[in-house]
C-alpha cells in the first residue's frame, strides 16, 4: 500500500483492465455474443473451456485478490482509466467496456467514479478536460439513459436518446442500444 501512495503523487495513471480477468468465465454473456464476431466468440469459447478445468474456487479468489486491489489502489488516490484491450481474447467493443465498468463498481468505485474512468479521466490524462466536462462552450456528446448510471452503472446498457455532434440522432426509446450502433 505505501507503493500506491508513490504512485498517486507521480504522473503514473493505471489502467486496471479487470475485463481480462476470465475467472468468473461471464465473457461469454449476451453482449458478448451481440458484439462479438462469430470468430471471437468461437475465440473466446476455446479459452474459456481451457479455464474451466482450473479450480472455480481458485478463479475466483484470484479474482477477488485483484478487485481488492483496485480498491486500495483507487483508495491511495492513483488515476483510474477504463481499458479493455481489445482485440484481446474475449474482449469485443462496447460489451467490454460495460463489463469492465460493473466490475471497477465491483471493486468499490461508485457507479460516478467508474463512468468517470471512461469519461473525464481520459480527456484529463489527453490534457483535453474540457472535452470530458459537460458545461457551456464545450463540445460534448450526450448519451442519456433510461435510468440514473450514476445510481447503476448497468443503466449505459439502455440509451433512450443521443445528442452527436449537436444534432439529436433516432433511437427506439427502451431499446438497447449502443453508441457505435447510432451513426
Amino acid at each position: 500500500r505505501p507503493l500506491y501512495h508513490r504512485i498517486a503523487m507521480s504522473p503514473v495513471w493505471w489502467t486496471p483492465t479487470l475485463v481480462l480477468d476470465f475467472r468468473d468465465l461471464r465473457s461469454l454473456d449476451g453482449d458478448f455474443r451481440r458484439f462479438g464476431s462469430a470468430a471471437d466468440v468461437a475465440d473466446c469459447e476455446t479459452y474459456a473451456a481451457a479455464l474451466e478445468k482450473s479450480s472455480a474456487a481458485l478463479r475466483q479468489q484470484a479474482l477477488q485478490a485483484e478487485l481488492d486491489d483496485v480498491r486500495d489502489i483507487h483508495a491511495a488516490g492513483v488515476h483510474l482509466l477504463a481499458g479493455t484491450d481489445v482485440p484481446y481474447p474475449c474482449t469485443v467493443p462496447i460489451a467490454s467496456l460495460w463489463r469492465e465498468l460493473a466490475l471497477l463498481v465491483r471493486a468499490g468505485l461508485t457507479p460516478y467514479e467508474a463512468l468517470k474512468t471512461a469519461t473525464v479521466e481520459p480527456a484529463a490524462y489527453f490534457g483535453r478536460i474540457t472535452s470530458g466536462i459537460l458545461k457551456p462552450g464545450n463540445i460534448a456528446d450526450i448519451v442519456l439513459t433510461d435510468e440514473d448510471p450514476f445510481e447503476n452503472v448497468e443503466a449505459i446498457r439502455s440509451v433512450s436518446a443521443v445528442i452527436k455532434g449537436g444534432h439529436t440522432v433516432d433511437v427506439e426509446p427502451g431499446k438497447e442500444t449502443s453508441i457505435s450502433e447510432v451513426r
